[in-house]
């Protein structure tokens, strides 16, 4: 017995089909409820059942393809960890004493991402030395996002006002930007061009000239 047969017939009499024309039986009331012509004989719930269900699932997709603790958040896509030449993955973290900034906000910009800690001495021996070369070079379109990790922020604050710093200091609080890079010592830093690619990473200290070296390596690229 075929599905389409029973359309039209009436659901408190099952017995009336028996004696109906095809054509009769078209030409009752449609349900509202049930299926629109030409819509392959899906009935309007079903429809718009399918249609969440493809929603929900585009949705867990955009879920798992992130980590997240808290409003913070690294991207799972590519490499593992992420070399040079691979695309630098985005993340979102809060600035100290700040906005919550993602790294795609820079997009366009010769980006330096440094993983660092006050308890680290190079760490703090590069410091100063970074911050001339950010002076020099922020209006050119470098930028330094210097990310400390899992410290208190009055410790962090401490440090940036006591060295002055202005470069933006983002806080990975749960290391969950740490653990994406793949980074097991500190310092180290990653530098991605203006189309969000890994061109270099280091993972010791670096004197002022050697940052400066690379950023204007970098800058002059692509303006």
């Amino acid at each position: 017995e075929m599905d389409d047969q029973k359309i039209g017939s009436n659901p408190g009499n099952p017995q009336d089909s028996g004696g109906e024309s095809e054509g009769e039986g078209l030409n009752e009331e449609r349900d509202p409820h049930g299926p629109a012509p030409g819509d392959g004989g899906l009935p309007s719930w079903k429809r718009w059942a399918i249609i969440g269900a493809v929603a929900a699932a585009l949705l867990a997709v955009l879920l798992v393809s992130r980590v997240r603790t808290g409003e913070d958040w690294v991207e799972k896509e590519g490499s593992y960890p992420p070399g040079v030449g691979s695309d630098a993955p985005d993340f979102s973290l809060q600035i100290l004493d700040g906005r919550r900034v993602k790294l795609s906000d820079y997009q366009g910009r010769v980006v330096a991402i440094n993983f660092w800690a006050t308890w680290c001495p190079p760490c703090r021996e590069e410091m100063p030395g970074m911050q001339k070369v950010y002076e020099r070079n922020k209006d050119k379109g470098f930028v330094i996002l210097a990310l400390d990790l899992k410290e208190p922020d009055k410790l962090v604050r401490d440090f940036r006002n006591e060295l002055g710093l202005t470069f933006p200091i983002l806080m990975d609080r749960q290391g969950i930007v740490l653990n994406r890079y793949g980074v097991s010592a500190i310092p180290t830093t990653f530098f991605i061009d203006r189309k969000g690619q890994i061109r270099k990473a280091v993972g010791s200290f670096m004197p002022e000239e050697e940052w400066e070296e690379i950023a204007t390596t970098y800058l002059l690229e692509n303006k």
